[in-house]
């Protein structure tokens, strides 16, 4: 085996053939100085190590051949301990054979040497086009080359964007670890809304506690910040990476799977292979304990504060938490945010499904006892969806005739202030009932809005009239009302709309 090893040195090295050979064969010798040195310096190390009784070594059959091996850190630390040279077996992660580079024309002859040949700018530069020339493969297969990014402990950004060569972004390259942990390199099935490259989030169903929950949340952080901050493209981008990772069926594994997503591009990828090393993502824990991000989600959790009013309310009037707001600025919030400051903490409270429900059921006994029993209700939203707490309750009204939604909407609203379950009114709107309920044209320009904007509806803060009374103090002849206020959105649709179709294909309250 060693003379096939020496065979194979070339004729341009020949000058220090012998050197290399002698090297060889001295590494492969056990043997020490100590115990040859009452052998004659004459002979050679072949004979050497012929003659030495000395242990066999365990790998000689691995490094036989001519392949690069890999093994794993544990060989060398194993062996230390172990005080010898253990078996690469156990260890072996990789091998692979050495490919002689093809012949070149242009390579200097013998004598020439590496530094030689690369030492001008003009060198390289011809070698570039060179390989340009040569390199046959798409655009789309030399990217699939590349790693998608270094995973450090800082931020992970993607190291190139696509171009309209491709749809795709370049697969991750399977690493060590992913061998370590038994993962499989196939990628499940691709469900029909993937493989047909649906984008709009409507054409696919959701799934209420998706796979990804927990990756899902920490993009979520990071379009609030973005949010915050004014960047309306991040936004608009994140938003559609997590509406496709919601409707996403399987548990993610790789990168891989995430480029195949419409709507998901490499920075998505790297931020998932971020969290499943380290089970966080950097950027959204900067972002969440950002100071100045922190004060301004603090004042646009306020109902009726927007990112820009928030943002405006830090930045520019300087204002720190709710009390700035009430001391300095309280004269020119509008009515709505200054209930929304007044009830702050109950509006942040989750409203669970049960409660959401008993609301509607209210409503919807208030407006069949306004018209008749042919109203119908549908509760959208989060409860929609499928959400076990929801932040408010939306619920539109409707009826196949509709001379009975007429001004349906000031008539349930008086009702339900009458009875107490409304404490503040915050919108009425009748727009619909103004332009007797005529559906708007496409495009049209009319002061009236478009969508929910141009429906009848009144925004209003809810809370139980029925409660039992503080024990702590019964000689109090007024005793507060316990139940936390809610926001709760009334809008009414006529049954033309496009809104009927959802109400037949979603079950329908009906008295």
């Amino acid at each position: 085996g060693h003379k096939a090893k020496r065979g194979k040195l070339s004729g341009e090295y020949e000058d220090g053939k012998k050197e290399t050979e002698e090297s060889i064969l001295h590494e492969i010798s056990t043997d020490s100085e100590t115990e040859d040195e009452h052998k004659p310096k004459s002979n050679s190390a072949k004979r050497k190590r012929v003659s030495s009784p000395v242990e066999q070594d365990p790998n000689e059959a691995y490094f036989s051949n001519p392949y690069i091996k890999v093994l794993k850190w544990e060989w060398f630390t194993d062996s230390q301990k172990e005080s010898r040279v253990l078996p690469i077996e156990p260890y072996l992660l990789y091998q692979g054979r050495i490919i002689d580079r093809p012949g070149d024309p242009k390579t200097p002859g013998k004598g020439s040497s590496f530094t030689a040949r690369t030492k001008t700018p003009q060198s390289i530069l011809e070698r570039a086009r060179a390989d340009a020339e040569n390199d046959t493969s798409s655009p789309v297969q030399q990217r699939s080359n590349r790693k998608l990014g270094q995973i450090g402990g800082g931020r992970v950004s993607a190291p190139f964007q696509t171009t309209p060569h491709s749809k795709r972004a370049a697969l991750l390259h399977q690493t060590t670890s992913e061998h370590d942990l038994g993962q499989s390199s196939d990628l499940p099935e691709m469900p029909p809304w993937v493989q047909n490259d649906v984008k709009y989030a409507c054409q696919r169903s959701t799934h209420a506690d998706p796979p990804n929950a927990a990756f899902i949340a920490q993009l979520d952080k990071i379009k609030l910040a973005r949010l915050l901050t004014g960047d309306e493209i991040g936004v608009r981008a994140y938003s559609t990476s997590i509406a496709a990772l919601a409707a996403y069926p399987h548990k993610l594994s790789t990168g891989r799977e995430i480029l195949l997503l419409p709507g998901c591009d490499a920075k998505i990828a790297n931020l998932y292979v971020e969290f499943a090393n380290y089970g966080k993502i950097q950027e959204a824990e900067d972002a969440e304990n950002n100071e100045e991000l922190k004060v301004q989600k603090l004042f646009y959790n306020i109902w009726g504060v927007g990112a820009t009013t928030a943002r405006d309310f830090h930045k520019e009037k300087g204002w720190r938490d709710l009390d700035d707001v009430v001391e300095y600025g309280w004269q020119t919030l509008t009515r709505v945010q200054q209930i929304g400051v007044k009830y702050y903490d109950e509006f942040l409270l989750p409203i669970p499904r049960s409660e959401v429900e008993d609301i509607a059921a209210t409503i919807h006994k208030h407006a069949v006892k306004l018209r008749d029993a042919g109203i119908q209700s549908l509760v959208v939203g989060g409860y929609r969806r499928g959400k076990e707490h929801c932040g408010d309750v939306d619920i539109i009204l409707s009826h196949p005739d509709e001379s009975k939604t007429l001004n349906i909407i000031t008539d349930i609203v008086a009702s339900l202030e009458q009875e107490s379950w409304i404490t503040h009114t915050l919108l009425i709107s009748t727009k619909t009932s103004d332009r007797g309920q005529q559906t708007l044209a496409l495009n049209s320009s009319s002061t009236h809005g478009h969508g929910f904007d141009s429906l009848d509806k009144a925004l209003v803060v809810w809370q139980n009239p029925h409660y039992t009374p503080s024990t702590s103090n019964p000689s109090d002849p007024k005793p507060k009302n316990t139940n936390p206020h809610r926001r709760v959105d009334i809008i009414i649709s006529p049954f033309k709309s496009g809104v009927a179709l959802q109400f037949s294909l979603t079950s329908l309250r009906k008295s």
